[in-house]
């Protein structure tokens, strides 16, 4: 009888520590659910701020093109300088640059989203 006791009371400590066990799993399984979440949500943000500077760098593009066809006219005409021809050059490889760079992190922002999410389908890059 003194067996059955301490036999039950060895099971009821065992399934206490399990029990505790699982709740700790369980847990771990909810503050990781919320720290996927806000890596995910700041990928997101972080594509939309690279996202949002593209546009405005492009647009910063294609202005310069504009300006760069006046200035090149003007420049046929006699009214530029060679200095100021190149600078503005310069200025233009510059822009270009800078595109291909936020390229670069748009579509590295799209690869660390599929490596948290395991999408496959985020390489056909949804955002655009």
């Amino acid at each position: 009888m003194q067996r059955d006791r301490l036999a039950i009371a060895d099971i009821e400590v065992k399934a206490a520590t399990l029990e505790a066990a699982r709740a700790e799993l369980e847990r771990q399984r909810e503050e990781e659910k919320v720290n996927l979440g806000d890596k995910v949500l700041r990928l997101l943000l972080d594509y939309e701020a690279v996202s949002r500077k593209y546009v405005l760098v492009e647009s910063q593009l294609q202005t310069y093109n504009q300006q760069q066809e006046i200035l090149r006219i003007r420049y046929r005409l006699g009214g530029g300088e060679t200095a100021e021809f190149l600078e503005s050059q310069l200025k233009g490889e510059g822009l270009r640059g800078q595109l291909v760079e936020l390229e670069s992190l748009q579509q590295e922002k799209v690869r660390e989203l599929v490596q948290v999410t395991g999408l496959e389908k985020a390489r056909e890059n949804p955002f655009n």
